[in-house]
């Protein structure tokens, strides 16, 4: 599970170099575009339930 989300991010990371080189948009577009990304990212981290202290299943 960690290990695959990790590198999925990885990967998506990579494919948006060559997408922004693709369209032709410069660093501060670039950066505008990504910014929603990590917005969301920040709020799934914040609502998504706790799981320190507990089993968890496999």
């Amino acid at each position: 599970g960690t290990g695959f989300c990790f590198n999925m991010g990885r990967i998506g990371s990579a494919l948006y170099l060559f997408i922004v080189a693709k369209l032709g948009w410069q660093p501060d577009q670039a950066a505008l575009y990504m910014a929603p990304v990590f917005a969301i990212g920040i709020a799934i981290a914040w609502i998504a339930p706790e799981t320190r202290d507990q089993e968890l299943p496999e």
